[in-house]
């Protein structure tokens, strides 16, 4: 017979600090395998002008800079969104100009919302009303009499519960856009800020001294304001989920914390015992003094709306306002696809206002259903209730009444995700509890689902990933599942004209103004597209159209004055860089062209004042550092020509021009044997640069290699048989050798 003092022998306990941070590094594993290829991802679209060109985020100071102000810069997404401006800054200034910089950061900024929504699900789940139902241990052997009482929190179902909804969410397809497209850190980092709101404000509810949770709850809040405007929904909410899961707007309902550690709700009985003692009164005030403090965050959006009022509003002009509102119920639809299916996926939808009534009746009665599923729940304070709220509300700043450009971007459900997987994850676990009674085949089942649903989710991400390793890939795959968008086809001619595919670019211009006949960029890019193929008379009209569609449009302006100069018309060409600057004074590139045109007109003094200035707004200008030395040269100052060439050719290392320049700065300085070393150098990039040839010649016609010097002056008439200068240097060679004359071309 047994002793009854003897025991099973019990397996060993992992560390408690293990299992109390398994989740959070389960969730950061989960972030970083979906994601570590994304630090190969190229600049895209919106990125070259926000953050690529744009000279603000080059300098943390002053912060007028660095938060693009003025509100409105043509920075494109930055543009009245100074936190989000100077977050490229930061970035910028920690990690340099390439993308695996920002690439890191936003992947960093999404693992961080990541954790705070399984902060935010498993402390809502261990309330009270759910703690009989999530918060009990999964197996039977933690508290054999009481298995809700499990002082052991990773046991809990509801942490389990909260650790998948917030891996799914972290590593499903969808998210890509606002993590992987650089410049919408603006949603990803707004969303962060609005998940940091919310636990902050949960935790305020649950503590005895809430006050500093309810004040780093309303800095989050005011911060989101300033990176984008669709946090005007994060007030709401929070006042929202203290109404549904505290009972904070009813009288005698509030709920109080108990102890440190103990999540307790008082019955009403009690709190108005309390109330009597006043501890409710204090509550309540505090609570309000809270709400109010966190409502008038509301001020920073109405503010940088009223600096930005044309801007801001244009769209109200140009987008019917009911016609926007009748298409947003089928995209609302169409997210919820895409949650469920996230395939395909694409930047661009070109998807135009909907006028078949069967195209909005339909989606609209499954739309009014859900939301009266949502006010029902809100009503009776039931859970669902807040989760529909939370898809519903972040999604009506862009989804209702208040028109945008495009209809619909995959990056807007990049926060309202959060409901669908909630409710997949709630319900999964329900039909589980159902279909099968043993708790251990329940786990099981339960780990399979989910390791299954994580590694598809994680594998579609990894794969959407690499399409943007190349602009040109992902253009082309969008073009292939929305034929009908008129940027895909605008920027997939981009692409293409960037790599050398001038003919195929022009298709898809041509193709993108059939769609959208009044799209002025795609004018002024078919113009470009031309200029290159050197059809430049032909390109002067589409910059023409583009400015009458669009007369503010600066790139038109400054493309207009690159053909007139190609055409000679300097004088003309200068007013139209000049226009360009009048729209756009940071123009760095118009600057550069102002000086190029005034160095040919004989005027480098000005010339030198241009490219300063281009300089000032872009340091790393190479070829702005190369044409300064150039005027510099033309003034006789060839010592201060020097460091702007080394610089030059720090930046672009293959430029014949900065070589070229170089070796005329040493000739002049009385430094032939280097300045040969240069002019090689040219001749080697560029071998058709029949003034390089010319200029060797004469340094080693100085130096008595009469030989090597008729070669190059040979090779200087031959590509320029009308040069007379390299003509006379060879025939006066030559005669000095007493060879005949004879002359090239002849």
């Amino acid at each position: 017979m047994r002793n009854r003092d003897q025991r099973k022998p019990t397996s060993p306990t992992p560390h408690p600090l293990l299992h109390r941070f398994l989740p959070p590094l389960l969730l950061i594993l989960a972030g970083v395998l979906a994601y570590w290829n994304s630090f190969d991802g190229v600049f895209v679209y919106d990125d070259i002008d926000s953050i690529r060109d744009n000279p603000h985020i080059r300098m943390l100071w002053p912060l007028s800079e660095s938060m693009s102000l003025p509100l409105w810069n043509g920075g494109a997404t930055v543009d009245g969104r100074p936190l989000l401006s100077l977050s490229f800054a930061l970035n910028h200034w920690l990690f340099g100009p390439e993308p695996w910089g920002y690439h890191l950061v936003n992947l960093l900024i999404h693992i961080a919302a990541g954790l705070l929504l399984f902060g935010i699900v498993r402390r809502t789940l261990a309330l009270p009303q759910f703690r009989e139902r999530y918060a009990r241990s999964a197996c039977p052997s933690a508290c054999p009499t009481k298995p809700w009482r499990s002082r052991k929190p990773w046991r809990r179902r509801g942490t389990w519960l909260a650790l998948v909804a917030a891996a799914i969410w972290l590593v499903h397809p969808l998210q890509t856009e606002s993590v992987t497209y650089i410049v919408q850190r603006a949603e990803s980092l707004m969303g962060m800020l609005f998940l940091l709101t919310m636990y902050c404000a949960i935790r305020g509810f649950a503590s005895e001294k809430g006050g500093r949770w309810y004040v780093a709850a309303i800095v989050a809040c005011a911060v989101g304001m300033g990176v984008k405007e669709i946090m005007f929904s994060a007030p709401i909410l929070v006042i929202l989920y203290d109404y549904i899961f505290n009972g904070g707007l009813e009288p005698g309902g509030l709920a109080l914390p108990a102890k440190a550690g103990q999540a307790a709700s008082l019955p009403r009985s009690a709190g108005r015992g309390l109330q009597r003692s006043g501890h409710v009164a204090r509550a309540r005030r505090a609570r309000g003094r809270f709400y109010a403090a966190l409502f008038s965050t509301w001020l920073i959006v109405f503010g940088i709306i009223a600096m930005t009022w044309a801007e801001s509003t244009s769209d109200f002009v140009n987008i019917s306002p009911v016609r926007y509102a009748l298409t947003q119920p089928l995209v609302l639809l169409y997210y919820l696809r895409l949650a469920v299916w996230p395939s395909p996926l694409v930047l661009s939808y070109g998807w135009g206002m909907e006028d078949e009534w069967l195209r909005i009746v339909l989606p609209g009665l499954a739309i009014l259903g859900l939301l009266g599923v949502m006010f029902r729940g809100i009503r009776h304070r039931q859970w669902y209730g807040f989760v529909l709220a939370w898809f519903f509300l972040i999604l009506a700043p862009t989804s209702s009444v208040a028109p945008m450009r495009q209809s619909i971007f995959e990056h807007r459900m990049y926060l309202s995700l959060a409901a669908v997987v909630i409710l997949a994850v709630v319900g999964g676990e329900w039909a589980i509890r159902k279909l099968v009674t043993e708790l251990r085949w329940r786990a099981l089942l339960g780990a399979c689902l989910v390791m299954v649903v994580v590694t598809v989710l994680g594998y579609l991400t990894h794969d959407r990933n690499r399409d943007y390793h190349d602009e040109l890939v992902i253009w082309r795959d969008n073009v292939a599942h929305q034929p009908r968008s008129h940027l895909a086809q605008l920027s997939l001619g981009n692409a293409l004209q960037a790599s050398g595919r001038v003919p195929e670019a022009i298709v898809h211009h041509e193709q993108a103004l059939r769609i959208k006949p009044d799209y002025a960029l795609a004018h002024n890019n078919l113009g470009n597209a031309l200029f290159t193929l050197g059809r430049v008379r032909e390109a002067i009209p589409r910059y023409r159209t583009a400015l009458r569609i669009r007369p503010a449009m600066a790139e038109a302006h400054y493309n207009w004055g690159l053909a007139l100069q190609a055409l000679g018309q300097l004088g003309e060409a200068i007013a139209h860089y000049e226009q360009a600057l009048q729209i756009k004074p940071d123009y760095a590139e118009a600057h550069n062209n102002t000086g190029t045109a005034l160095l040919a007109l004989g005027r480098p003094r000005e010339a030198v004042n241009r490219y300063d200035r281009a300089l000032q707004l872009k340091p790393d200008y190479a070829d702005a550092h190369n044409n300064l030395a150039s005027a510099m040269l033309t003034l006789g100052w060839g010592h201060q020509a020097i460091p702007h060439l080394r610089e030059s050719l720090r930046l672009k290392p293959g430029s014949a021009e900065a070589h070229y320049n170089w070796g005329l700065a040493l000739e002049a300085a009385g430094r032939p044997l280097e300045a040969i070393e240069h002019y090689r150098e040219t001749v080697r990039i560029n071998p058709e640069l029949a003034p390089a040839h010319n200029n060797l010649g004469n340094v080693l016609l100085a130096l008595g290699r009469h030989e090597e010097a008729i070669r190059h002056f040979e090779q200087a008439v031959r590509l320029k048989p009308d040069y007379a200068v390299a003509r006379k240097n060879l025939r006066e060679t030559r005669a000095m050798l007493r060879e005949p004359v004879v002359e090239e071309g002849m």
